[in-house]
C-alpha cells in the first residue's frame, strides 16, 4: 500500500479530518512509501489539527508505526480491488466500435460496483479474492430485471471491469476484480478520490455513500441510479461526465439529489426513500424474490421425489440387457423387448401425469446408456432407414 507523492497523502488525512487522531494517523501511515514521509506530511496538517500532535512525539509514534507495519503483514490489500472499483466507476468502455448508450452503461456500471463491493466484504470477512454473483440477487437489490443484470455483466466483463469465473454452484459465478490495464491507469489515478473513500472504510462520509448502492433510494427511484453516480462524482469532485452521467440525465438526477438534501447522510437517504415510496417498492421486491425461491424449492423437491419414485420402478424391473461389444448395435431385439415391457408396466401408473411422463422417458433413457447403448446411434440408423 503505497503512494507516489506527499500530496496524496494530504489528501487522505484531508478525507480524515472529523476521524478520532489515532484512525487518521494510521490512515496515512497505510498509505505512505515509508513512516518518515508520513510524519512529515502530519506535522504539516497538525498545524489544523492539534489533537494530532501528541501522537507525533515518540514513544506513541513509534507504537503507530509498528502498528502500522503489523497491519500491512496480516491484513488483506483492498488497494487493487478499491482502485478496480474507481475504475468501474470512472473509466469509459473500452470494446471500441459505437459508444454504448447512457442506460447501458450505467447499468454496467452500477452491476460492476455492486460485485466490487461484495468482493471488498469477502475480502474483509474471509480473506478471499472473490465473491459469488447471484443475478437474480443483484436484480432484487439494484431494482433490475434479470435480462438487465445479464447484460450489464456481460458489458462489465467485455469492457475489463469485471473478471468472471466459470459457473459455481448452479447460476453463481465468482467474481475477480482484474488487473487495470495500462491505457486506464492515468484515468483511475485521475479518480483517486473514490479509491481513498473506499479505503478510509465506515464512517467516511464517500465511502458509505458508495457502500450504499443498494439502498431503495438508488434502486427504487425514478432517476435513481444516475443520481447515485453523480451523488459519488459531487463527493468525490470528479466529472460526473466522466461516469456516464450526461447533462440531460444529471438535470433530472441533480433534482432527485435536490429532495433529498445531503445525499452522503444515511438518515436523510433513508428518509427521501420512505417519502418517495422506495422502501416499500423494495420490499415488496424482495418479498416477490423470496416467493419465487420457495416455489422453486417445492419445484426442485417435486422432481426429486418423481425421480426416487421412476428409479424405484426400474429397480423392481428386469435389468435392461448389455448392449452387444462392438458394433452388434444393430441387434436391438433385446432392448426393444425390455422397452416394450417396461413401457406396458410403467406408463399405466402415470399416463395421469406429464411430469412423470417426461422423468420416465429421462431415467429409462439413462439406465439403456447405462448398459452401453448408444440412443443416439440408435435413432439415426432409424432415420437413415
Amino acid at each position: 500500500m503505497t503512494t507516489s507523492d506527499a500530496s496524496q497523502l494530504t489528501i487522505t488525512a484531508h478525507r480524515h479530518r472529523d476521524s478520532p487522531p489515532a484512525q487518521a494517523v494510521l490512515a496515512v501511515l497505510a498509505r505512505a512509501d515509508d513512516a518518515d514521509l508520513a510524519l512529515t506530511v502530519l506535522r504539516a496538517v497538525a498545524s489544523r489539527r492539534p489533537d494530532i500532535r501528541p501522537l507525533l512525539r515518540r514513544p506513541r509514534w513509534s507504537r503507530l508505526v509498528a502498528a502500522s507495519q503489523a497491519h500491512r503483514q496480516t491484513a488483506p490489500d483492498l488497494v487493487p480491488i478499491a482502485r478496480s472499483l474507481t475504475r468501474s466507476l470512472s473509466v469509459a468502455p473500452s470494446s471500441g466500435g459505437a459508444a454504448p448508450r447512457t442506460p447501458a452503461l450505467i447499468s454496467a456500471r452500477l452491476v460492476s460496483t455492486a460485485v466490487h463491493l461484495d468482493i471488498t466484504a469477502s475480502v474483509t470477512g474471509r480473506g478471499w479474492t472473490t465473491a459469488l454473483t447471484s443475478g437474480h440477487q443483484l436484480a432484487v437489490d439494484l431494482g433490475m430485471t434479470r435480462a438487465r443484470v445479464s447484460r450489464a455483466l456481460t458489458a462489465a466483463e467485455r469492457w475489463g471491469w469485471l473478471r468472471l469465473l466459470p459457473a459455481h454452484r448452479g447460476a453463481m459465478r465468482p467474481a475477480r476484480a482484474p488487473r487495470i490495464a495500462a491505457r486506464d491507469r492515468d484515468t483511475v489515478w485521475a479518480a483517486n478520490a473514490l479509491t481513498e473513500g473506499m479505503l478510509a472504510g465506515p464512517d467516511d462520509r464517500l465511502h458509505d455513500l458508495i457502500a450504499s448502492l443498494r439502498e431503495p433510494l438508488w434502486s427504487y427511484t425514478d432517476g435513481g441510479a444516475a443520481a447515485y453516480l453523480l451523488a459519488v462524482a459531487d463527493a468525490a469532485e470528479v466529472d460526473p461526465r466522466g461516469m456516464g452521467v450526461t447533462r440531460q440525465t444529471a438535470r433530472a438526477a441533480r433534482a432527485l439529489l435536490d429532495s433529498i438534501g445531503d445525499p452522503t447522510d444515511a438518515d436523510m437517504r433513508a428518509d427521501a426513500a420512505d417519502l418517495l415510496g422506495s422502501t416499500e417498492a423494495a420490499v415488496a421486491a424482495a418479498e416477490r424474490r423470496e416467493e419465487e425461491l420457495d416455489a422453486r424449492r417445492a419445484d426442485v423437491i417435486a422432481s426429486r421425489e418423481r425421480t426416487q419414485k421412476i428409479r424405484a420402478v426400474i429397480g423392481a424391473l428386469p435389468p435392461v440387457p448389455r448392449a452387444p461389444e462392438g458394433d452388434g448395435h444393430s441387434d436391438r431385439a433385446p432392448l426393444t423387448a425390455w422397452r416394450e415391457t417396461a413401457d406396458a408396466a410403467v406408463l399405466p401408473r402415470i399416463a395421469g401425469s406429464p411430469a412423470m411422463l417426461a422423468t420416465w422417458e429421462r431415467e429409462a433413457r439413462r439406465a439403456q446408456e447405462r448398459a452401453g447403448w448408444d440412443l443416439d446411434d440408435l435413432v439415426s440408423e432409424e432415420m437413415a432407414a
